[in-house]
């Protein structure tokens, strides 16, 4: 089960608590099969969403825009208020 999902765009958004910090390698065989299956995956922290949620629809939108194949960890890297999705942040 994923966050949510846009099959027609072949688009998964996963919104990731502090939780995941622990369990990166279960995300990412996750976010593997889920891109096996052609879906692009892109991940945000629960505190983006929550304290720019301008910037995560930005991000979201770039990625609708782009329709390509490659798959986005950026949330996974760094912990939550660490690296985040292009556009999102300070």
């Amino acid at each position: 089960m994923v966050d949510f999902a846009c099959p027609t765009r072949k688009l998964v958004i996963e919104l990731d608590g502090g939780q995941h910090v622990a369990q990166h390698q279960i995300d990412a065989v996750r976010t593997a099969e889920l891109a096996r299956r052609g879906y692009r995956v892109i991940r945000f922290w629960n505190g983006d969403v929550v304290n720019n949620l301008g910037g995560v629809v930005l991000s979201i939108r770039r990625e609708l825009e782009a329709g390509d194949c490659r798959v986005s960890l950026s949330a996974l890297q760094g912990g939550e208020g660490g690296a985040r999705a292009e556009g999102v942040g300070g």
